[in-house]
């Protein structure tokens, strides 16, 4: 840079006039003068990562690409959510890494003393910066081994900071990968609990063991089947009234269409009729062995086996 030219162009023009001791002492001073500048000019390069920030406009960008309804690639929200933390988080080290060691370049009296009591060289980028990575997270993660700490007023100062962040993206990060777990597992959860309580209910009604396990079979099998049509009814109830009747058919898979008496319709509001018919259709989960109709019942509904046999 301009001001390590001068520094170098001041320095010979004292070493070239004088005598003995003075041409020394003289250019000595200049660059002890000098040297906060110069320790200043190198780590400033390390804001260019500010630039970084144009990312989160990149990450923005993908997220509404993803949201909008017809993405060019399916992500589990989970995913998304855990890939956002991710860089999030990975971004405000890496700019606390850079901090750190810009502090420690300009306000350390000692700079070749703690390289080398940290084992690690001067022109060795890549170890100075896990270096700066290994404390930051040391803070982050609440561990402090203490085997780097602040060693003046403004790293002190700075590791104040650091603490409070870290300690707000911990509590974060632990928060959100409890809930997506909960979310990953929410079913298998809610079957333990809905197990746990029949059993408890059973139990207290004093049911025999037969009647017991029949039971408790039964409720594990039917949890997930109820959930999952529970889940399609809430989609469809929050539909208007055509786009219900619209998916309620697709749903269907066409069966309805496939009957013979159906099928012989041509009205010109055939497809209309039978997205109602599917849309007021209900559903019925059978155990095996269970008797659904007899010869004799009553011809006022129309069955559709969608899943299994009789």
């Amino acid at each position: 840079s301009w001001l390590e030219f001068l520094v170098i162009h001041s320095s010979e023009v004292c070493l070239s006039g004088g005598t003995g001791d003075e041409m020394v002492d003289s250019g000595a001073q200049q660059l002890v003068y000098a040297k906060v500048p110069i320790r200043m000019i190198r780590p400033l390069r390390l804001l260019k990562i500010i630039r970084l920030l144009r990312l989160m406009k990149v990450f923005a960008a993908i997220d509404n690409s993803l949201q909008a309804p017809n993405p060019m690639f399916q992500i589990d929200l989970w995913i998304q959510k855990a890939m956002f933390l991710l860089v999030v988080v990975t971004f405000i080290e890496h700019l606390y890494c850079c901090t750190f060691w810009l502090l420690k370049e300009i306000f350390e009296e000692d700079m070749q003393g703690f390289l080398d009591y940290q084992n690690v060289d001067r022109d060795d980028v890549i170890s100075q910066y896990i270096l700066a990575g290994y404390f930051i997270n040391t803070i982050f993660t609440t561990v402090g081994f203490g085997d780097v700490y602040g060693r003046n007023t403004a790293e002190r100062c700075f590791i104040i900071l650091v603490e409070w962040t870290g300690a707000i993206c911990f509590a974060t990060v632990v928060s959100e990968i409890q809930d997506m777990v909960h979310k990953f597992n929410r079913r298998a959860h809610g079957r333990k609990e809905r197990m746990q309580y029949v059993r408890g209910f059973l139990a207290s009604y004093h049911c025999s063991d037969a009647l017991r396990r029949e039971i408790l079979e039964w409720v594990h099998f039917s949890f997930m089947v109820q959930h999952d049509k529970a889940d399609q009814m809430g989609v469809l109830e929050s539909l208007p009234l055509d786009l219900q009747e619209r998916l309620a058919l697709h749903l269907n898979k066409g069966m309805i269409g496939e009957i013979p008496l159906l099928a012989n319709i041509k009205a010109q509001g055939r497809a209309q009729f039978l997205a109602t018919l599917a849309l007021q259709s209900g559903w019925r989960l059978c155990r095996d062995q269970e008797e659904i109709i007899v010869m004799n019942s009553e011809a006022d509904r129309i069955y559709m086996i969608t899943a299994g046999h009789v």
